[in-house]
């Protein structure tokens, strides 16, 4: 788990907790977590990039050796996803998206405002990235939500820039191929295929907007 600052393991079985804050990290916040399909634990921090602890360090316990990973710049890491493809989605503040292969330790691809083609954002700031499927992964800019296929490398923007009230906090898929998309100004569901927008506020019962 994150904490600020430092990792913690919770070890369930034994009812064990261990606090890990390595000089390296300098007393910054963690703000994710993820561990790959390698078992390499990935830390996205508060304004001071992102670092890896390798599978083997991590197992043996070695702090030391939790590094920062140079192809990502020195901000703040929004979201860390692991898809089934095994593959690293980084969302940055005022960075854009990086997509990283641990296998080969980096980065393939940077979605960003000043990209081209596929990779070109409406807007420089990710907040979240899921996996939709075995093709699509659903990206969220500050104000607009867009669909990239991994296989045609084509992005799609869902509704125009600005559909959504607020600016966009998270985003989950549901059971019915929905997504549930949170904003600062209330709770919106997506139908990617009719490209449908229903919104919820607190006048359908939510406690607040945020």
């Amino acid at each position: 788990m994150s904490a600020q600052p430092g990792l913690i393991e919770l070890n369930q079985a034994g009812g064990s907790v261990r606090m890990y804050n390595p000089p390296q990290l300098e007393n910054r916040t963690i703000r994710q977590v993820a561990e790959d399909k390698e078992g390499n634990l990935w830390l996205g921090m508060q304004n001071f990039g992102l670092f890896k602890w390798a599978a083997a360090d991590k197992k043996a316990g070695d702090i030391k050796k939790i590094t920062r990973f140079d192809g990502f710049p020195v901000s703040m890491v929004i979201k860390i996803t692991v898809d089934s493809k095994g593959l690293i989605w980084v969302a940055s503040d005022w960075k854009g998206l990086y997509v990283i292969d641990p296998r080969r330790n980096q980065v393939i691809h940077h979605f960003s405002d000043s990209a081209s083609g596929a990779f070109r954002l409406p807007e420089i700031n990710t907040y979240s990235v899921i996996e939709y499927d075995d093709s699509l992964m659903a990206i969220a800019t500050t104000r607009s939500l867009l669909i990239y296929n991994r296989y045609t490398q084509q992005t799609r923007q869902i509704g125009r820039a600005g559909f959504m009230r607020g600016n966009v906090v998270s985003m989950e898929r549901d059971q019915r191929g929905y997504i549930w998309v949170a904003t600062t100004s209330g709770l919106n569901r997506v139908n990617i295929k009719t490209r449908a927008f229903v919104g919820f506020n607190r006048n359908d019962g939510i406690d607040n907007d945020h």
